[in-house]
């Protein structure tokens, strides 16, 4: 998936995205990919990045499904 990434972030680069937006990935390859590219390590647009999915109670990003008990 990392390596994978790298692909992408350089075809939205060169497809003229200069900044997106990520609202939640698996195994924090979004915060990855971020810093890469950051770090100029590897090409890409400016990603803002979630890090942990961002989901309502009992939609489709809740782990609990909505049986959250606080």
């Amino acid at each position: 998936m990392a390596f994978k990434s790298t692909v992408s972030a350089k075809a939205m680069l060169d497809n003229g995205f200069t900044s997106v937006r990520d609202l939640g990935g698996r195994n924090f390859v979004n915060n990855s990919l971020r810093d890469a590219i950051n770090n100029k390590t590897i090409l890409g647009p400016r990603v803002m990045s979630a890090g942990e999915i961002l989901g309502s109670t009992g939609g489709h990003a809740d782990a609990l499904n909505g049986m959250n008990k606080q």
